[in-house]
């Protein structure tokens, strides 16, 4: 099925200048995903991961989301030659991530920062069980609960995309990471080509973001460059955009089934919160922009220089 015709499904069931106008401040991103607790559980991670899964096998499986963990595992393991005692994790939502390496490092202290008000209750749930993981409110524009140099890792997945001030993060995380620390990203962001997209893929992008609550997928190579600038070298960048596509194929037949509802379907997107009923939109069309190129995602590892 082409773009145009996804497209002219989904003006069929929703309002597109709607979606495209919603607000991104930190308290509807916080609402995005209060609003969605129970929806991230039922169609994508019974253990509370919120992020894509990396599949390099030939059909998706759960275990597919461990792998973003396995690459700050690795880094982990690296580091503790220095004695590793403290690593930070940006942007922790329901505290999956955090709780799963607690539990494989349990020398190591966890701590896991979020905006208040969305997902943080189960965060700290989780970090109730452990001794070695702690969760704390807070804005990832603004570390100032950590002190200069405390830090030996940092790791962000699925979440610098939210900042339109990723230099401002990028600086924070520099200053609270020890020499030679580890920062490590994982993220979706615009295709190399944003000059040269059709009508069409700009508002499927536009879709995308705004039915995630993302004001705007930057370039990969403008979020490397503006993280580089603040005293960090590059270690290694994996491309997985195809990688992913299994996940996104899973959204996609899911948003499907929900078009073929019609009738109840309009009915739910009139009764439930549009930020619900706008992860039908983004589902629907993220196999296309990863598939065309014009949105991918990477692994990337930075150390402060």
């Amino acid at each position: 099925m082409s773009l145009e015709q996804k497209i002219n499904i989904i003006k069929k069931f929703f309002d597109i200048d709607k979606i495209i106008s919603k607000s991104t401040t930190p308290e509807n991103i916080s609402k995005y995903y209060r609003v969605n607790k129970l929806a991230y559980w039922l169609f994508h991670s019974k253990e509370g991961f919120v992020h894509m899964g990396v599949t390099r096998g030939d059909k998706f499986k759960k275990e597919d989301l461990l792998e973003p963990l396995k690459k700050v595992s690795e880094y982990i393991r690296k580091s503790k030659s220095a004695q590793i005692a403290k690593v930070l994790e940006l942007a922790t939502g329901k505290g999956a991530n955090s709780s799963y390496l607690a539990q494989i490092f349990p020398e190591v202290d966890f701590f896991g920062l979020d905006l208040p008000s969305g997902q943080i209750d189960l965060a700290q749930m989780a970090a109730a069980a452990l001794k070695n993981f702690k969760v704390v409110e807070g804005d990832f524009h603004d570390l100032s609960q950590f002190e200069n140099q405390s830090v030996d890792l940092g790791f962000i997945i699925e979440s610098l995309c939210y900042s339109d001030k990723k230099s401002i993060v990028a600086k924070e995380v520099n200053r609270v990471l020890k020499k030679g620390g580890y920062f490590i990203v994982v993220d979706g962001y615009s295709g190399p080509k944003t000059d040269t997209l059709t009508m069409t893929e700009i508002l499927t992008k536009r879709l995308v973001e705004k039915g995630m609550l993302v004001n705007n997928l930057e370039t990969y190579s403008k979020v490397r460059g503006d993280i580089l600038k603040e005293g960090f070298d590059l270690v290694e960048e994996e491309d997985v955009s195809k990688l992913v596509i299994p996940t996104v194929k899973r959204f996609e037949k899911s948003a499907d089934l929900f078009f073929k509802l019609g009738f109840l379907a309009k009915l739910i997107i009139k009764v439930l919160p549009s930020e619900f009923t706008h992860n039908v939109v983004s589902g629907y069309l993220l196999p296309d922009v990863l598939e065309s190129g014009f949105g991918v995602y990477y692994l990337s590892v930075f150390r402060k220089n």
